[in-house]
């Protein structure tokens, strides 16, 4: 018991099975103590670890209907994603009473370990503008390069375009940027224009690719006609560069 407890995440999903497995074999002590570290952590034990199951009370001690919130949870257990996808936007609302990074994170979880491409995708470009508190959950959850990667493999611009720039990130190796650059021409030929971007970057300042200024501004001409405004800059300088060969 305590060798497993000394390897798990310590979620408060997790707390609460090992509490429940001290019950099991009737070691009191074992549930008051796991008991106590549940109701001690930041964001609450699992019964009370969203705003929304306070929320549910109420409604059924005042006799209102429904809310669409608790509709949202009928259909999440009928295996409707759109509901998921709604629930998590209320758990990762950091403004909201229903913020809860540890639930937001299981529902990404959940879509990313799924079949449906789309929702992938989805759970994927969230989980890139998520709060740290979402990311980090999420990471001790799956391996988010290995997300990225099985998406990028399907066809997933945006994962695409977010394991290039990962690989770039995390490189140690010229065969590092060399797989990041490919990564994002991919994308880019895609259509998507943060790549064109990136990929233009890497091609006109030789990061793992030879240096190509005149080709990385076609590149980058298409991305600012397109309406990124991250490519201005790098057109300004890349130009320079050309004028000054």
């Amino acid at each position: 018991m305590e060798r497993a407890i000394s390897l798990m995440n310590c979620s408060t999903k997790d707390v609460a099975e090992v509490a429940d497995a001290y019950a099991a074999q009737e070691r009191a002590v074992g549930v008051l103590h796991w008991t106590k570290v549940g109701r001690s952590m930041e964001y609450g034990h699992t019964l009370s670890r969203l705003s929304i199951s306070d929320y549910k009370m109420s409604l059924f001690e005042s006799g209102n209907a429904a809310s669409e919130v608790e509709n949202d949870l009928r259909a999440l257990l009928d295996g409707d994603t759109l509901a998921a996808r709604r629930l998590y936007l209320l758990a990762a609302d950091v403004g909201a009473q229903t913020f809860a990074p540890v639930q937001a994170a299981e529902y990404l979880a959940a879509m990313i370990a799924g079949d449906d491409l789309s929702d992938i995708r989805w759970a994927l470009d969230q989980y890139h503008g998520a709060d740290r508190r979402v990311r980090r959950e999420l990471d001790q959850r799956l391996d988010i390069r290995a997300a990225y990667e099985v998406a990028a493999e399907q066809g997933v611009n945006s994962a695409q375009y977010e394991l290039g720039m990962l690989l770039r990130s995390g490189a140690k190796t010229h065969t590092d940027l060399a797989t990041s650059a490919s990564w994002l021409l991919r994308a880019a030929e895609a259509g998507h224009t943060g790549a064109m971007v990136e990929y233009g970057r890497a091609l006109g300042l030789g990061i793992g690719l030879d240096a190509d200024p005149e080709f990385a501004l076609i590149w980058l001409q298409k991305a600012h006609d397109l309406g990124n405004r991250q490519a201005k800059p790098l057109i300004s300088l890349l130009s320079a560069m050309v004028a000054i060969e």
